[in-house]
């Protein structure tokens, strides 16, 4: 982002400088555009989060689109971003190469999708690219898995699982879920053997990251669109349905199981809830927001190397603060 004046020198016709996403037809992210350069007389710059010619199920991330767009908001301040430049860019998530060219001013209501924003008058410059993308099926890095199967060891002990010898564990792209079939095997374990407890403080921990701004469905989507660009698809839909399996196990699929009542009961006792109506009602979005809990825990390891740490890791914290709660192994090892 460009300095911005000083608020007492910033006037009404230089708003600060924003972006604004805005939706296909089916309702999915389509794509951002800058809001502000416009004012200081320079045309917005628009970004698809498809590009012309991308492979099947190729598109970037909203990180992705975030980033590479207020990385270019100096040079159109300045009038630096003018039509035919071109620019290649390399993705670090997969090492995908963007090929960018910008096109000539079109306004807002011309580009398929983003008619809808607030002035579709607006001129832009509607950046379009196609894709070099990176390896596929993308394998686990050597240092990576060195660095996995300690994590994973650590998880199984702080669930009360033994752990697992080296050689054993398969990180391979062709694994149920790729390279996130033991992390995802032991964190499921674990899932299934928590207490009511443990599971109410997990989702308390959940709710901070709710209340923190973390975005579980932008996460979803973000390590959804990942897990496609490294050829793991098929093991992202395992791990996805895989994960709703787990979560009607414990919060029940024919209605409310006896670990959703109990936990319930906690989050209501805590919070002061007394009403039978109201704690019906609640019980109702909990099991949603449960659900949630358990399908990020299940599903982001299959992009663990390629999904940023901002994304993936917060559901591993919540989801922690829970299992060491009570009477963990990890817990009564460190206080004996």
């Amino acid at each position: 982002m460009p300095d911005q004046p000083d608020q007492s020198d910033q006037t009404a016709s230089e708003p600060a400088l924003s972006l604004q996403f805005f939706l296909a037809e089916d309702g999915s992210l389509a794509g951002a555009h800058t809001v502000g350069l416009a004012a200081r007389g320079v045309p917005e710059v628009l970004l698809p989060m498809r590009g012309t010619d991308a492979p099947q199920g190729w598109a970037l991330t909203v990180g992705e689109v975030h980033d590479l767009l207020h990385g270019w908001i100096d040079d159109a301040v300045t009038g630096e971003f003018t039509a035919g430049t071109s620019i290649d860019a390399v993705l670090p998530s997969d090492d995908a190469t963007l090929h960018l060219r910008v096109s000539a001013p079109l306004t807002v209501g011309d580009v398929e999708g983003a008619e809808g924003t607030d002035d579709p008058t607006r001129t832009v410059h509607v950046v379009e690219w196609t894709v070099t993308p990176g390896p596929s099926p993308r394998p686990l890095a050597p240092e990576m898995a060195d660095y996995l199967v300690g994590a994973v060891n650590g998880l199984r002990l702080a669930a009360g699982l033994a752990t697992v010898p080296e050689d054993e564990f398969d990180f391979s792209a062709t694994a149920p879920y790729a390279i996130g079939t033991p992390m995802i095997e032991a964190l499921s374990a674990s899932v299934r053997s928590m207490s009511p407890s443990q599971v109410s403080t997990w989702h308390a921990a959940w709710m901070e990251l709710l209340d923190g701004g973390y975005r579980p469905d932008i996460a979803l989507a973000t390590c959804d669109t990942l897990a496609r660009r490294v050829g793991r698809g098929d093991a992202w839909d395992a791990a996805y349905a895989h994960a709703d399996e787990v979560a009607k196990e414990i919060l029940g699929s024919d209605g409310p199981s006896e670990t959703l009542m109990e936990t319930c009961a906690l989050l209501f006792e805590q919070v002061g809830v007394e009403d039978e109506e109201t704690q019906q009602l609640l019980l109702g979005r909990i099991a949603v927001m449960l659900h949630d809990q358990v399908r990020t825990l299940l599903t982001f390891p299959v992009v663990e190397d390629v999904a940023d740490e901002e994304v993936s890791v917060p559901p591993l914290q919540a989801w922690f603060a829970g299992l060491t709660l009570d009477n963990s192994p990890l817990v009564a090892s460190e206080e004996e």
